[in-house]
């Protein structure tokens, strides 16, 4: 009988650890994440990153079919600070306010990398869209 208990209060003592650490790590997840307020969209052919701060860069892969034109639209926007975007090293487009804007581009190959860069940058976004031209 007296087996029986200890291995009940270890069983009960054990879960009572795992639940604690479980809720701390919550908590610990919630206010970082509250503290970035980074929210990211990456598609096929679309890309898109809003931000309360941001100051690191994210790289993404983009779809695309090479030889063929595609019509890049892009938008950067923020308050303070200054984010750029780099697209397969072709297209480069720094801001410090708000920029908008489209160009035509062929691209070499499948996956283009296009790569979103911000210096002390505040409540603002980043967005880029590739239509296919016909």
């Amino acid at each position: 009988m007296e087996n029986w208990d200890l291995y009940f209060f270890s069983i009960i003592f054990g879960l009572l650890i795992l639940g604690v650490i479980i809720f701390t790590t919550i908590i610990i997840v919630k206010a970082s994440r509250k503290k970035a307020r980074m929210v990211t969209y990456f598609g096929l052919k679309r890309a898109k990153v809003t931000f309360k701060l941001f100051d690191t860069s994210i790289i993404h892969s983009l779809f695309v079919f090479p030889k063929r034109q595609y019509e890049v639209v892009y938008r950067l926007e923020t308050e303070a600070g200054k984010i750029a975007f780099s697209l397969d090293e072709r297209l480069k487009v720094e801001s410090t306010s708000r920029k908008e804007g489209s160009e035509i581009i062929s691209f070499r190959r499948f996956k283009p990398v296009i790569s979103f860069r911000g210096e002390s940058a505040k409540n603002g976004q980043c967005s880029v869209r590739l239509y296919r031209r016909r």
